[in-house]
């Protein structure tokens, strides 16, 4: 094997923070494309470029299963071990077109560890393109339509561990805590409604209720909620918190020019082509 890729680069947009309440999550694929390429030699057993023990098991028993037996290797310009990981996974699933077993991927998607469960949930929507929810066990759905909307971001090193304050949460608030998670979940479902129905408007305010709900939780300190644009000159400023990414996310007119330390992207609909870059 020896396959070039393109790989859109894909976000959360709500729910990441809650993974681990199997809540579902909503992704954005993004026009922002790395260019890999994975090469493959024949061995005894799979052995995959992907950091992440529990990640490289689910992907290595899911090659087993049909039949495929490499040594993979990976070059790409990125040194995120994370970010790696990510596109190793993508570049995997698309080349012996795993989301075609989808037996085998809801069972990778049944991974406790939430870091390898975003990973391969993102690996996920950028094999579709467009958007897409994914809950652990369940599977990925790709939504239908999009919005007229570009993302601004702006991504930091640290990750976030969001754990400690929602168990905290649980413990001094036992009789909200799963109404709460039940209410962020249906934030997520509301977003995808939202995409389909082209409404960035209204995914704005899913996700400034995201962030209000997360910040009377814990997840958000005051600080996070300051909004990078005036609000009249966007629809949605959002922190990402999360075990594979932290930063902030606005969703804004595509006119609107990003700031200082921010990329604007666009949603795109095209997912993972072969390519001849380089």
């Amino acid at each position: 094997m020896d396959l070039k890729l393109a790989i859109p680069f894909t976000v959360p947009v709500l729910g990441e923070a809650y993974s681990s309440l199997n809540n579902p999550v909503l992704f954005a694929a993004l026009d922002f494309f790395t260019h890999v390429r994975l090469t493959g030699r024949p061995a005894d057993a799979p052995r995959l470029p992907v950091s992440s023990p529990p990640l490289r098991r689910a992907l290595t028993r899911a090659l087993i299963k049909i039949g495929a037996r490499e040594d993979l290797s990976l070059v790409s310009q990125v040194s995120d071990r994370i970010e790696n990981d990510f596109l190793a996974t993508a570049a995997i699933i698309s080349a012996y077109r795993l989301h075609e077993s989808p037996a085998e991927l809801i069972h990778a998607l049944s991974l406790p560890d939430d870091r390898s469960f975003l990973t391969l949930s993102r690996a996920m929507n950028a094999i579709s393109g467009g958007f897409t929810v994914v809950r652990r066990g369940e599977g990925a759905v790709s939504l239908e339509g999009g919005i007229d909307a570009a993302f601004h971001l702006s991504l930091r090193k640290a990750r976030s561990r969001v754990k400690a304050s929602l168990e905290a949460f649980s413990t001094s608030y036992p009789e909200l805590a799963q109404p709460t998670w039940h209410l962020v979940g249906h934030i997520v479902l509301e977003g995808g409604r939202m995409v389909r129905e082209g409404d960035p408007e209204r995914l704005g305010k899913l996700m400034a209720m995201e962030a209000g709900v997360s910040y009377a939780l814990g997840v958000l300190e005051t600080r996070d909620l300051k909004p990078a644009y005036p609000p009249e000159e966007c629809f949605a400023s959002k922190p990402i918190r999360s075990e594979i990414m932290t930063g902030e996310l606005i969703l804004a007119p595509r006119e609107t020019l990003p700031l200082p330390n921010f990329t604007r992207l666009n949603p795109t609909q095209e997912g993972i082509v072969e390519d001849d870059h380089g």
